[in-house]
């Protein structure tokens, strides 16, 4: 089972995280939120074996940035310092052939193939652009909140289930919070609300869980609600109306416990 790390300077953004995750996750010990930086956290937790399992040959690390592969700033600013600099800058930018990625499009980085690496950082960095470049927010007051969420998302869902096949633990920062400036309160939202259908995924249909997110993402669409939802709905003891909570409209995401008996 994979392992998720949730990284944060951010104290505010960590405490929504604790609040809004199911406590199961961390006492199973599939999830753990840690306040602090990316730094500190190789240093005095993972290279020193403070967090069971967690080897560093077999992490990888989400790097929320730009279309172009410049890591100047936010959680990219990070790895930028761990690694090497503006030679590791460089690398990267090569590794994605000094091209534009799409958002939501995704490259992995083996940092072992750096040249200069470092023996004990860790192994994988999966690219994932959240914005072309960093010039403006993407959040404002006049914002399209969906367009947001979707984001949020799809970054998420797009790290969680493209791992490398080695990895057993991936580490991800608060997302869009930086330079995007999506609020911490709307992206611990969709983080929490993606987390948890991850780990739900194996003990749901697919049909369901896709009904699960378009209600989430404000894309519901009465026509692919099957039959065969309905049944499964009935089986776990639900009824499609319940299933409003899980809207990201919502003050505060809530999951049946019927569902979250699953996890």
């Amino acid at each position: 089972m994979l392992r998720i790390i949730l990284c944060d300077s951010n104290t505010e953004l960590t405490k929504l995280w604790h609040k809004s995750l199911p406590k199961i996750l961390i006492e199973k010990r599939q999830l753990r939120i840690i306040n602090d930086n990316f730094k500190n956290l190789t240093t005095r937790y993972i290279t020193t074996n403070k967090i069971d399992g967690v080897d560093a040959n077999r992490c990888s690390v989400v790097s929320p940035g730009n279309s172009f592969g410049f890591l100047g700033g936010g959680f990219d600013l990070a790895l930028y310092e761990n690694y090497g600099k503006k030679p590791f800058e460089d690398w990267v930018r090569s590794k994605l052939n000094h091209e534009y990625k799409p958002v939501g499009s995704l490259t992995i980085f083996d940092t072992h193939e750096y040249p200069n690496h470092k023996i004990d950082a860790v192994r994988y960095i999966q690219h994932i652009p959240t914005m072309i470049t960093p010039s403006k927010p993407l959040a404002s007051s006049t914002a399209d909140n969906s367009n947001l969420i979707q984001l949020v998302f799809n970054t998420m869902w797009v790290a969680l289930n493209n791992v490398p096949e080695d990895v057993n633990t991936i580490i991800i920062p608060g997302l869009c919070t930086g330079y995007a400036g999506v609020s911490i309160e709307l992206s611990t939202k969709v983080t929490s609300f993606a987390i948890t259908l991850f780990y739900m995924r194996t003990r749901i249909s697919k049909d369901l869980l896709n009904k699960l997110i378009m209600i989430h993402m404000g894309n519901d669409y009465i026509p692919f609600y099957s039959k065969v939802i309905e049944s499964e709905l009935n089986t776990l003891g639900l009824k499609y109306s319940d299933l409003k909570a899980l809207e990201s409209c919502n003050e505060k995401i809530i999951f049946p416990a019927q569902l979250l008996r699953l996890l």
